[in-house]
């Protein structure tokens, strides 16, 4: 924070209904590609109860590693992921689905309801690394000894850690279609599946949402629809949120006057001369003002990682001409 011998006018910009609906996830490129969502459907969906129908697409297909000369049975399907996974572990594509749930204390209860499987012959090929190679690009796959040599099948089905998504909570149901077993030689296919998801824990009040922001839940979450689940971390989200502004309130800023200025809607605000002398301010050097908040600014997505330091924002201050 920078220091001005004249006095200083810092303004704290509240947006709390702002702030609940600018936090971003780097998932919504996964959530939102249709090719995830054909390999799966949503059979029935209510508050508490989610059925989904699993059906992969799966296309095999003979790889060599051009340097080694060694074969390996390549295996994937629309929408399926191989993120996380060690380079030179089998590569056991999985499929990442976002899930809206009621509290952090609460996690889906996520259960098998049927499946049918269909086993090959082969040794999976390990997760590649692209190479330049004589002018072009190619695919290597080369298999690390230990992550590969020791490897074991994934659970079928499994759970990220609850976290937060803009005034939500969440978390992501993890399917693992395709099992290989080391030992055997052999890769096991989930060809189709239904799940079933149960959803513990008190619902929030559905509160009302524009029709963008309906259509933004949506598109992320497979049980999107579901608008109880919208805002079941707000009260989470706010108090950290008033926690962080009430510990830069109280820190010690010598010869420095505060104002704190509330929003309720995104969009740019024009603070005058006028607003600043119903404020209390009678003279001010333009210079030294800075204002600070959320506002216009990206929340993390885990809130609980905020130190209690807000952001300063930018500003464009307009004056007369003669620095007044």
């Amino acid at each position: 924070m920078r220091r001005n011998s004249k006095h200083s006018f810092r303004f704290i910009l509240t947006t709390i209904a702002v702030t609940l609906s600018l936090a971003v996830s780097v998932r919504v490129a996964i959530a939102q590609d249709k090719a995830v969502r054909s390999s799966y459907e949503v059979l029935s969906s209510t508050p508490t109860e989610i059925l989904l129908h699993i059906h992969p697409d799966f296309k095999q297909q003979l790889v060599t590693d051009p340097v080694t000369g060694e074969s390996y049975t390549s295996v994937t399907f629309t929408g399926g992921i191989a993120n996380g996974i060690v380079k030179g572990a089998p590569a056991e594509s999985y499929l990442q689905l976002p899930l809206l749930v009621a509290s952090k204390t609460s996690p889906a209860i996520v259960s098998i309801v049927s499946k049918e499987t269909r086993v090959i012959s082969g040794v999976i090929a390990p997760v590649g690394t692209p190479k330049s190679r004589n002018g072009s690009v190619e695919t290597q796959y080369i298999r690390d000894a230990e992550a590969y040599g020791n490897h074991t099948p994934a659970l079928i089905l499994s759970q990220t850690p609850v976290s937060i998504f803009r005034a939500a909570y969440e978390s992501d149901v993890i399917v693992h279609p395709v099992q290989y077993d080391l030992t055997a030689g052999s890769i096991t296919l989930i060809t189709d599946m239904v799940i079933k998801i149960v959803l513990p824990g008190e619902k929030s009040t559905a509160s009302p949402v524009s029709q963008k922001e309906a259509s933004f839940f949506h598109a992320l979450f497979i049980n999107g629809d579901n608008a109880s689940l919208y805002n079941s971390a707000s009260s989470e989200v706010t108090n950290v949120a008033l926690r962080s502004i009430a510990a830069f309130k109280n820190s010690p800023q010598s010869a420095e006057q505060w104002f704190e200025i509330t929003t309720s809607d995104e969009g740019m605000y024009h603070i005058t001369s006028g607003d600043l002398t119903k404020a209390g301010v009678s003279s001010i050097d333009p210079s030294t003002i800075s204002i600070y908040g959320y506002g216009a600014q990206t929340l993390p997505e885990k809130v609980d990682s905020l130190t209690g330091e807000l952001r300063e924002c930018s500003i464009d201050v307009r004056t007369k001409g003669d620095g007044s």
